[in-house]
């Protein structure tokens, strides 16, 4: 049936339109009614840097469950779940619409008793964008959560970021010492709680060498995140040679002295061939199996210790108009105005549904 969809135009301009809708779901697929649609910066940077246009975005998504596709059992009409859309791609797999298809593998469902639909829709892509990172892409990779503790320094640049507070969490999960993490005055006490150790002004023309200031004798930096995108002059920098640095956006530049590589949050959903040898998404390698199952461990670990040693993002509501507020959190992201929170708007706020 016919409904609301923001879309994005061929020239990356975005608007509100009615598309065609009658979507119907592959055997591994469900069918949600769209709830709540957690706003990341991909959502307007994929159609203006990587082409994702005459399509919908919109991949961190709660809903709830109108179809089931035929190999579901675990999941029935009425269900609430959390998914990670395949956003760039058909108009069908974008989340910011009423209706939408999404891989019954990455939907998750959740306890409201301690998750709230806006909370839960903070979570999966700078979740996987993290935890791709971190456990697939770092040369050694850290290890899994549940696995034995390391205890090796970790310096993450950009901690209020989106990305910044999932890897914050996890880098402590994974037992590393010290984490050393660069961001704005205003947020050092939050990340602290979050379990960074030593938490930088990343703006102090002195930064490099207070985080090296804090490397314990005996201890080699090796490990690094840029998890905004910015020069990473200054991991160079600070990571001894022969470490790892890891980005959130595609690099400008090779490293000579380190490997550096992006995460790729959509490996998560590899095994259903969102990666073919005709897709390459910025790096990406097509059928990365291993590192699928991997973040889909990841994934289901972080819904179970939700209200536990996880701690969702703070949720910022705008003007509690729906999809309307997608633009708005559109324009506040590019002034880099969001900080240390993610927008969450509403569907059943937009004006006319």
């Amino acid at each position: 049936m016919p409904h609301k969809a923001i879309w994005v135009n061929g020239d990356a301009t975005q608007i509100i339109k009615t598309v065609e809708g009658g979507y119907k779901p592959s055997a591994k697929e469900l069918l949600l009614k769209t709830i709540c649609v957690g706003v990341n910066p991909g959502d307007y940077k994929h159609p203006e840097a990587f082409g994702a246009v005459n399509t919908i975005e919109g991949f961190d998504v709660v809903g709830e469950v109108v179809k089931v596709g035929s190999e579901q059992s675990n999941f029935k009409i009425g269900d609430k779940v959390v998914t990670f859309t395949r956003g760039i791609g058909p108009p069908e797999w974008g989340g910011s619409q009423e209706y939408f298809l999404a891989l019954a593998a990455t939907s998750w469902k959740f306890d409201e008793n301690v998750l709230s639909e806006d909370e839960a829709a903070t979570i999966p892509l700078t979740t996987c964008t993290a935890c791709d990172g971190l456990y697939n892409r770092m040369q050694p990779p850290l290890p899994l959560p549940w696995e034995q503790k390391c205890d090796w320094p970790i310096l993450l640049w950009g901690g209020s970021s989106q990305v910044g507070i999932q890897a914050i969490q996890f880098a402590n999960f994974s037992g590393c010492s010290p984490i050393i993490v660069t961001a704005s005055p205003r947020q050092h006490e939050y990340l602290k709680s979050l379990g960074a150790h030593h938490v930088f002004d990343y703006r102090d023309e002195d930064v490099v060498s207070k985080i090296k200031s804090v490397i314990p004798p005996g201890k080699s930096l090796l490990h690094a995140y840029d998890c905004v995108g910015v020069d990473i002059a200054p991991l160079e920098e600070a990571v001894d040679p022969g470490g790892s640095i890891i980005l959130a956006l595609p690099p400008t530049r090779s490293s000579p002295n380190h490997h550096a590589e992006m995460a790729i949050a959509g490996v998560i959903q590899d095994l259903e061939s969102f990666q073919t040898e005709e897709f390459r998404f910025h790096g990406g390698e097509p059928h990365d199996h291993r590192g699928a199952l991997r973040l889909r461990a990841l994934m289901a670990w972080t819904m179970e210790h939700v209200g536990k040693e996880y701690k969702p993002e703070r949720v910022r509501h705008l003007s509690g108009k729906g999809m309307y507020d997608a633009f708005e959190a559109f324009e506040l992201m590019r002034a880099n105005k969001v900080n240390a929170e993610k927008v969450v708007w509403r569907m059943s706020e937009t004006p006319g549904l």
